[in-house]
């Protein structure tokens, strides 16, 4: 099954500037049973980790907004997309790949904190064929706190 794995604004999926979530994501893709048909998009970074596939999306030291990701991932034709952390990359790539699971892998909780961000993360939530959740109690938060 051929997967794309996204990482968003403020992922620097490189090693010099590899945040935890870059991390995760190298070791998650590298260890992968699937790594044959994996592939990594994100921005642009000198030195992007060079082990597993990798296509940057913008150049050097400019943010990969959602819209970057549309070409490459379109010529990969991805069967599942894996989007880490930003819930905003991962809905709009549900619109623009209607028919391809997309699932959101959250490495923190939500910082929303009223009753009406609540409601509309859940819709758009409810959008995603599912969720990874990193770090057992937001998941536990979330759940309690979102409406179904």
């Amino acid at each position: 099954m051929r997967t794309a794995i996204v990482m968003p604004r403020n992922m620097h999926f490189c090693q010099s500037r590899a945040t935890s979530i870059d991390l995760c994501a190298h070791d998650l893709a590298l260890h992968s049973q699937n790594k044959s048909n994996l592939r990594i998009f994100a921005g642009g970074e000198e030195d992007l980790f060079d082990d597993i596939d990798v296509v940057a999306v913008t150049e050097p030291g400019k943010k990969p907004t959602p819209a970057k990701f549309y070409d490459p991932l379109s010529e990969f034709g991805p069967q599942l997309i894996v989007v880490h952390q930003h819930l905003e990359t991962a809905f709009q790539i549900i619109t623009d790949f209607p028919g391809t699971p997309v699932i959101l892998h959250r490495h923190g909780r939500f910082e929303r904190n009223s009753a009406f961000k609540r409601w509309k993360y859940t819709r758009k939530m409810n959008r995603l064929a599912g969720i990874i959740w990193l770090v057992k109690m937001p998941a536990i938060t979330f759940a309690k706190t979102s409406p179904a």
